[in-house]
């Protein structure tokens, strides 16, 4: 552990510094000497085999293999922030192209751990577990890396067996949060007798008096309808932009003094976006986030992180990326939303006024 706790204290420094200017320097000096404190035999072309060919479909990274030509795991490596939606369906190749039951994406600060083995759904619904070396302990990470790549798990079979339970349990996890909604919108339309008993008890709990069935129901059924038609957080209930955008002076100049910030910055709370809003990434309409604060910090609903809307954007395409244009609120661009407060806040060529 000696050895590992010190590599993983130096990659750590490295990253806060900087040092992995590309996907190279990412592959040598993190990525390879990783793999070999897990027991891989980095110098064995036989054991881990680097420009690994899948069967016609691309080169993956690492190919790590049991001595006789077949391959266990594939690791395909990326830049330091270049790992995206594009670069995650990528990988569909290498499994069909392989068989294995694992692929792991990272850029060596994040690693993510796909269940190849899923069956017919994209890529990224197929992701069962991440680790971040920047947040997690150095003994918490080398025991999840050795539970699912650590050579003697995957040449035993036990990796590939603890991924498919981790990733059985939060597929199933995710199939019952997302029954959740139609399964009150069952309830409350069949005018389920328990569901009514129990609210009407606490009613007269709290007034001393039985509500009617239909009361009861009645308002149930415009909670849902309102649910359904927006976001909810908290127990509040947002209808749409256009409703919920206070009166706000008619520039970003005048905007500045109403909300004492710089002018070069909008936020969610100029643009009249609420707390708990639901918005959708134009370049995969599948993955949905949610507004945390009046500014502009966003929680990703498909991993549970939260960073500002422009790290989000550059976390998923790479670059630098201005988070506005990537994602939608009720349909509409969040850059489009803002222009209405100031159509001269960008030039004619897209380029910032300020």
């Amino acid at each position: 552990m000696d050895a590992w706790n010190k590599a993983i204290e130096e990659i750590k420094i490295g990253l806060t510094n900087s040092i992995y200017k590309n996907e190279t320097a990412v592959s040598q000096n993190i990525v390879r000497r990783l793999i070999g404190l897990l027991g891989w035999e980095i110098d064995n072309p036989a054991i881990v085999y680097p420009e690994f060919s899948c069967e016609g479909n691309g080169r993956v990274d690492y190919a790590l293999l049991n001595g006789k030509g077949q391959p266990l795991i594939l690791i395909e490596v990326k830049a330091l922030g270049a790992i995206n939606d594009g670069v995650t369906e990528q990988l569909v190749r290498y499994a069909y192209g392989t068989g294995v039951p694992i692929i792991v994406l990272t850029d060596g600060k994040e690693w993510h751990f796909f269940y190849a083995a899923a069956g017919s759904v994209p890529m990224s619904e197929r992701r069962f577990y991440k680790i971040d070396l920047s947040d997690r302990k150095s003994e918490d990470i080398y025991a999840e890396m050795q539970k699912y790549i650590g050579k003697e798990s995957v040449i035993d079979g036990k990796a590939a067996t603890a991924a498919e339970e981790t990733y059985r349990n939060s597929s199933i996890k995710r199939k019952a949060k997302e029954s959740l909604a139609p399964a009150f919108r069952q309830l409350v339309d069949t005018e389920d007798e328990e569901l009514c008993k129990i609210i009407s008890e606490k009613v007269a709990d709290i007034s001393g008096v039985l509500p009617e069935k239909t009361a009861v129901f009645g308002y149930l059924k415009n909670l849902v309808d309102r649910s359904e038609a927006s976001p909810t957080v908290q127990g509040q209930i947002y209808t749409t932009v256009h409703q919920t955008r206070p009166i706000l002076p008619q520039s970003f100049a005048q905007n500045q003094d109403y909300f004492s910030q710089k002018s070069k910055r909008s936020s969610f709370r100029m643009l009249g976006i609420p707390v708990g809003a639901i918005l959708t990434a134009t370049f995969d309409p599948r993955l949905k986030f949610q507004t945390m604060d009046d500014q502009n910090n966003i929680k990703d609903l498909s991993n549970g992180e939260v960073m500002p809307i422009s790290r989000t954007a550059v976390r998923y395409l790479g670059g630098s990326r201005n988070g506005y244009e990537y994602f939608t609120y009720n349909g509409k661009k969040l850059s489009e939303i803002r222009l209405e407060f100031d159509p001269k806040y960008l030039d004619g060529h897209g380029n910032k006024k300020f």
